[in-house]
């Protein structure tokens, strides 16, 4: 009798242990096309490399047609996560000159207050990625959009264009595992880019608290990323030290599925 109590319990975190970790960076990362044939057993033994941003170009441009099928499609099957949600909440903290950086092809877009924006930034490394962006006019959220191609870890350019202080909220959905090494680095420009009141609001892949589905997550993170040429998501992440790492201060967070994808209002810090 105790054992078949005990079923229900195993069996759920044999399947976190699983499938949710490798169901993450499918379903939400930057480096989603490009990991869609992943399977568990050719995770094992692989390495990860880091490269620029500015080598995954090609990379994004290459898959920017089929980026939402995915996001649509997988994410949305999956909608008792409450990532949706979660980005409407966190997305709803966002008012005044918004920067969104890694962009993409303008999930975010729906989601925005259309109230409370006075101009909205979308930066990217792809420029096929923007121009579908570009394209979702129904859903923007202000008459003041714009689209910049950039690198977001090239800090000279960045703030060259800009100017430090530029914004009031500074948006990034589900990209800094794909920055890896170059996370602090961006997040200490994000700082910089940032009013002094300013909100920083992230939306990430992270490391669960729970301690058997972040060994799994430590185990094949590397593996996973590697698929694909190494630049994928490293989907085990401690957000919240590297944000800390960084200067900023966590007003908020939410964690979803467990922790393995969090939410984040953050201050520009001391």
């Amino acid at each position: 009798v105790v054992a078949f109590k005990m079923l229900p319990r195993t069996v759920f975190v044999f399947f976190s242990l699983l499938l949710l970790p490798v169901a993450q960076p499918l379903i939400l990362s930057r480096r989603a096309a490009l990991e869609i044939s992943l399977t568990f057993a050719s995770t094992i033994g692989a390495s990860s490399s880091s490269t620029s941003a500015t080598s995954q170009q090609p990379a994004y441009d290459g898959y920017a047609s089929t980026y939402d099928l995915l996001d649509d499609k997988v994410a949305s099957s999956l909608s008792f996560l409450g990532l949706s949600q979660g980005r409407s909440d966190l997305l709803s903290n966002s008012y005044g000159s918004v920067l969104e950086i890694c962009a993409g092809t303008g999930i975010n877009l729906p989601y925005y207050p259309k109230r409370k924006l006075k101009s909205l930034t979308m930066l990217d490394i792809s420029p096929n990625m923007l121009k579908l962006a570009e394209e979702r006019k129904e859903s923007y959220p202000c008459e003041n959009v714009k689209f910049d191609v950039a690198d977001i870890t090239d800090g000279r350019a960045v703030i060259g264009r800009y100017g430090e202080g530029a914004f009031d909220t500074i948006v990034d959905t589900f990209s800094l595992c794909v920055l890896d090494t170059e996370t602090v680095r961006t997040l200490e420009l994000v700082r910089r880019l940032i009013k002094p009141d300013g909100k920083i609001l992230l939306f990430e892949n992270a490391r669960a608290d729970n301690s058997f589905v972040g060994a799994y997550q430590d185990l094949t993170a590397q593996a996973i990323a590697k698929k694909g040429g190494g630049k994928g998501c490293v989907f085990n992440q401690r957000v919240d030290e590297l944000v800390k790492e960084a200067g900023l201060t966590i007003l908020d967070r939410k964690d979803y599925a467990g922790g393995l994808f969090r939410a984040y209002v953050c201050g520009r810090g001391g």
